[in-house]
């Protein structure tokens, strides 16, 4: 600004001004964008995050886990039929069902370790989506607002420097106008 309340400070009002408003128009676009394409490209991924927890996709991930193990051990049990069978072994004696009995506890265990970590998988997943997009969503929208809050105290803070260099030209002008009387009735 100038010394002397010249154009100076005025043509640097405007320029401030005129940026506040392109901020405020970045803003308001960055807005409508949100509102066209993010909100609901967010809609559809709040709608895949939650399907990680849906109970049809948990129960195929799970069911998927167990059967991983129970085809694991029953090729394991028919390739150690298959050996068995090599040496003569009979397939009702007690050691080779005992094998088996112990076979088969073994699967039940891994099977139960197998569709617990799954399922604990599953809603780890399910968690980490949800916070993404609830990352995405509040993020979004709040750079848009924030702009706009920034642009608005911008306008603010140009109306509160003008305001304050009227009150001061005015209290200038009720000074010289009081010296004026007082000279006047003076002389």
């Amino acid at each position: 600004m100038s010394a002397g309340g010249g154009s100076g400070g005025t043509q640097e009002s405007a320029e401030a001004r005129a940026l506040y408003r392109t901020q405020a128009k970045i803003a308001r676009s960055q807005w409508g964008e949100y509102e066209k394409y993010g909100s609901p490209i967010l809609a559809d991924l709040a709608g895949e995050a939650m399907e990680g927890a849906s109970s049809a996709r948990y129960a195929e991930r799970i069911g998927a886990a167990g059967a991983d193990v129970t085809q694991a051990f029953a090729t394991e049990r028919d390739s150690m039929a298959r050996e068995m069978g090599r040496y003569g072994v009979n397939p009702s004696s007690g050691r080779y069902v005992g094998t088996q009995r112990r076979m088969g506890l073994a699967e039940a265990g891994s099977k139960a370790g197998a569709m617990t970590r799954e399922r604990r998988a599953v809603d780890t997943e399910t968690y980490s989506r949800n916070l993404n997009v609830l990352g995405l969503a509040t993020g979004q929208g709040a750079q848009a607002q924030q702009g706009l809050a920034s642009a608005a105290g911008g306008m603010q803070g140009i109306a509160n420097t003008k305001a304050q260099a009227k009150a001061s030209r005015q209290q200038g002008v009720g000074q010289l106008v009081g010296t004026a009387a007082t000279a006047a009735a003076i002389f």
